[in-house]
């Protein structure tokens, strides 16, 4: 006899079994949303999916991947631009929380997109 942890396991859809009818019809949408300056994890919870099945899908669908990494570059850009606006915007009264805001979008944009945003290191070497 399974024990109830296996009975669980076996009545849950593996990604694979769900992925492709549940994520298609959300991919454009998704790459509007992540090429305006959202996030991944923003748009599963505002429609009820699991980021796991998006990514699954992503990784085993290189259209959609594509698509994706295309929209990731333009919410690069977006954010950039979020940053400027931010920075146009601050008064004297909220300095200390805009200079936050923008140093954090300052950050993921290093690591996200490391080669426009990133710190450029110069590696020189001198010898024989």
């Amino acid at each position: 006899m399974a024990s109830k942890k296996q009975q669980r396991r076996a009545r849950q859809l593996k990604p694979a079994e769900v992925a492709p009818s549940v994520v298609t019809p959300h991919m454009d949408a998704l790459c509007e949303w992540v090429a305006n300056g959202n996030t991944l994890v923003d748009y599963c919870r505002a429609h009820s999916l699991s980021t796991r099945t998006v990514n699954y899908h992503l990784n085993h669908n290189p259209e959609a991947a594509a698509a994706y990494a295309r929209a990731r570059e333009a919410q690069a850009d977006a954010i950039a631009i979020s940053m400027l606006q931010l920075a146009d915007d601050c008064t004297e009264d909220n300095v200390q929380s805009t200079r936050t805001k923008i140093d954090t979008r300052k950050w993921l944009l290093s690591r996200w997109h490391r080669k426009a945003y990133g710190d450029h290191q110069k590696v020189e070497h001198e010898g024989q």
